[in-house]
């Protein structure tokens, strides 16, 4: 290999680097991961069971469960909803008041901030979230869990699909602020 084929390996490479740290995420975690220290930075959306502020750690155990310590983030949103769908019959579902708070939390993201989203698995709710938000925003997503966006709650994608494109249909725009 000759000195300038090196040379032009190394440029490349150095700048695939920049692009992937220059890149806008979605970044999906468990909450055992938020609670570990991942997803630090940007702002954070974080997804609790409803109401009572218990959440089952295993089919026995209550823990009580708080938002995570907001001095991590720039900005926090937290939102309570079981992770099911209306055909399961429960209450505290995914309604369009949580749809419109997530794009209104949105709208005040700077461009270059990640977006991180728990629930409690990082699994269902918070990859629904994430998909959407994602796809509207030009932005790559990390399921940090393991599991791909296949068991996105389709409840939460649906409304969170909606609660988008009716604002679009209004002129109301979910863009971060490019600063």
């Amino acid at each position: 290999m000759t000195k300038e084929q090196i040379l032009a390996r190394h440029e490349a490479e150095m700048n695939r680097k920049e692009t992937a740290e220059s890149q806008q995420l979605v970044e999906v975690f468990s909450r055992q991961m938020i609670d570990a220290g991942h997803g630090r930075g940007g702002v954070l959306i974080s997804i609790l069971q409803p109401a009572t502020g218990f959440e089952l750690s295993s089919a026995t155990d209550m823990v009580n469960v708080k938002s995570p310590d907001s001095k991590h983030w720039r900005k926090v949103l937290t939102l309570r909803f079981l992770d099911s769908t209306p055909s399961e019959r429960f209450d505290a579902l995914f309604d369009e008041a949580h749809a419109r708070q997530v794009w209104d939390f949105i709208n005040d993201v700077e461009f270059s901030e990640t977006i991180n989203i728990h629930c409690t698995a990082g699994i269902s709710r918070s990859v629904g979230v994430g998909v959407v938000l994602a796809d509207a925003l030009c932005r790559n997503i990390v399921v940090h869990t393991g599991v791909g966006i296949q068991f996105a709650n389709p409840h939460v994608l649906a409304l969170m699909r909606r609660e988008m494109w009716n604002n679009r249909l209004t002129n109301k725009t979910y863009s971060p602020n490019e600063k």
